[in-house]
């Protein structure tokens, strides 16, 4: 039955709590819910193909864009600041996702929980232009969370990096471990 009352919030909240309940129960182990976001085209077609792959490792993995009830700002006012999210990854590929970022990175309910991953060349340790405004502010976020990674670039000559996807299921894992030993 369809709560006519039901705000956007609470439609997903309801979605992220049901997909960590059903995945608790399948799995019978710590449960890590990941959410994966960066840009649309080419981009949110490997963040589906990234979340298929962490669920097959046995995480509840997901792209907002999943949820049939999504819109946009309902999910990041509301969403990412729920004690169900374990980890939000984001992929800064575009505009939209570098405000994503910088908006995430300075909200103390979300950046805990924020895995950034990022082009080796704009990482701020490892790439060759660290004084760009946005490398600074991966400095910074680095500097108070330790969550920024580079990832391989086109080029393997710029850099001696695992791939981003890679980099995206060591993190789950070594977490789901973190969090299931007190």
């Amino acid at each position: 039955m369809v709560d006519l009352d039901a705000t956007p919030d609470d439609e997903a909240r309801q979605f992220l709590r049901a997909k960590r309940e059903s995945f608790e129960r399948s799995l019978k182990q710590t449960a890590v819910t990941v959410c994966i976001m960066g840009g649309a085209g080419a981009n949110l077609r490997r963040r589906k193909a990234l979340a298929q792959v962490l669920s097959n490792d046995g995480f509840e993995a997901f792209v907002p864009e999943d949820d049939p009830t999504y819109q946009q700002a309902a999910f990041e006012r509301f969403m990412l600041r729920e004690p169900d999210l374990d980890l939000l990854v984001l992929f800064p590929e575009s505009p939209g996702s570098y405000d994503e970022y910088g908006t995430f990175a300075h909200d103390p309910e979300i950046s805990s929980k924020l895995r950034v991953v990022v082009p080796a060349k704009y990482h701020p340790i490892y790439g060759k232009d660290p004084g760009s405004y946005l490398s600074s502010d991966y400095m910074t976020f680095i500097g108070r969370y330790g969550h920024c990674y580079p990832s391989t670039p086109e080029d393997p000559a710029e850099c001696e990096w695992s791939d981003g996807d890679s980099i995206v299921r060591k993190i789950t894992q070594w977490y789901r471990t973190a969090k299931a030993t007190p």
